[in-house]
């Protein structure tokens, strides 16, 4: 009898959707409540998919580009901020006292390792469980309604689609680089000595990669044209539905963020193109980035200091 060998077929997935699930609650660990969800998996999105990153990328630089520094916050703090707040809907700034006790600037908190704690206070976690407390930590987070503890980011409904994009690219580029693939069964009823066989599957093994596409020849004296039969198991180039996938996910990543695909540099399926960029970046500005600004400057009115200051938005 012969031997059938069997195998699995995948790997580790990047994100579980049953992750969501975390987004119902805070849970508490070691005197603070945990975000949401967890903030690894935030950071991770815009390293898989380009779309997340340059939708990001885009809105930060537009804020960026009309903050103006002011005598409590520079640009960089403030970029670092912004970024923060796209990514995690956190963003913290601390005040950094003068000799007398007053406050003289402010300093860029990273949200990704600060915590509440279930005593009010603030802590920003270090190696190996350390914990220390932030004292007077201005904290902007994006509105959620489940719990008011942390803010939430407003592209979670796309992680899906962000994992879906990445797995088309991953799967594109494996398939590129074995060079190799299982597309079909190699059937040989003709009579083939072990020396033929064992010749044969040696070839096949050295199609792989820089040996791909090479051209295998079989000569059997005394067969006919059933002797070699090669029977597809998948039609893979000619039902490819990688453009496809690409196509919606980045439509479903572009509708989350709401950033026009002419200011993301996407290129336009028709000829004509998208047309003068201006318009549409004068409509997300105002209806996307203008209330993100009003949310900013309302820190100002809050403790009474001019930490934020923006210049209109204006394309030359």
């Amino acid at each position: 009898m012969n031997d059938v060998l069997t195998f699995s077929i995948g790997e580790p997935e990047i994100f579980s959707p049953f992750d969501l699930i975390d987004l119902l609650s805070c849970q508490t660990i070691d005197g603070y409540y945990a975000p949401p969800i967890a903030y690894d998996t935030l950071t991770k999105l815009p390293r898989l998919n380009t779309h997340h990153e340059s939708a990001l990328d885009c809105k930060k630089n537009i804020l960026s580009s009309i903050f103006k520094e002011t005598q409590y916050l520079d640009y960089e703090s403030c970029e670092a901020f912004i970024k923060d707040y796209l990514m995690f809907g956190n963003a913290y700034l601390e005040p950094v006292p003068s000799i007398l006790g007053n406050t003289i600037r402010y300093r860029h908190v990273m949200a990704k390792y600060t915590r509440i704690g279930t005593d009010g206070q603030y802590y920003f976690l270090k190696n190996f469980g350390e914990k220390i407390l932030k004292k007077n930590l201005i904290h902007v987070k994006a509105y959620d309604v489940n719990q008011n503890i942390y803010g939430m980011p407003n592209y979670l409904s796309a992680m899906l689609s962000i994992a879906l994009n990445h797995a088309g690219t991953m799967f594109r580029y494996k398939y590129y680089k074995n060079g190799s693939h299982a597309g079909f069964i190699l059937a040989i009823n003709g009579h083939v000595s072990d020396k033929g066989m064992k010749t044969i599957e040696d070839t096949l093994k050295q199609t792989k990669q820089d040996g791909n596409f090479k051209n295998l020849v079989v000569h059997l004296p005394k067969g006919d044209k059933d002797s070699v039969q090669l029977i597809p198991i998948s039609q893979i180039a000619a039902k490819d539905e990688f453009v496809n996938i690409k196509d919606v996910s980045r439509d479903d990543i572009a509708s989350v963020h709401r950033v026009p695909l002419v200011l993301m540099s996407i290129q336009a399926n028709n000829a004509g193109g998208f047309g003068n960029p201006a318009p549409f970046a004068k409509v997300f500005y105002q209806n996307e980035l203008y209330p993100m600004i009003r949310k900013f400057m309302s820190v100002n009115h809050r403790i009474s200091q001019k930490i934020f200051d923006f210049d209109k938005y204006e394309l030359e």
